[in-house]
């Protein structure tokens, strides 16, 4: 789901959908680490966890970077792109 909405997102020059792509792509990976390290020790858990809180960091200065180039430059999104995305989950 990640790569369809990722490549709408850029195809339709949305931050939107890049954002919501990139929700996919977390909530999978928060749940990958989530269940890898389970049953390890704590200040193992604890790393994952820190490393979870920065790669969600990083995804929301990505959007907001994104968010205000857009604005900036004046781009708006294609919503033809938008309204077909929509119908593929």
């Amino acid at each position: 789901m990640f790569t369809v909405k990722i490549v709408a997102g850029v195809a339709a020059q949305s931050a939107s959908l890049k954002a919501d792509a990139l929700d996919f792509l977390g909530y999978s990976a928060n749940y990958t680490i989530s269940l890898a390290v389970t049953g390890l020790a704590l200040q193992l858990r604890a790393r994952a966890a820190l490393l979870k809180g920065a790669s969600l960091l990083l995804f929301g200065l990505w959007i907001l970077g994104s968010t205000v180039w857009m604005a900036v430059a004046g781009t708006l999104p294609k919503a033809e792109t938008m309204d077909s995305s929509a119908c593929w989950y």
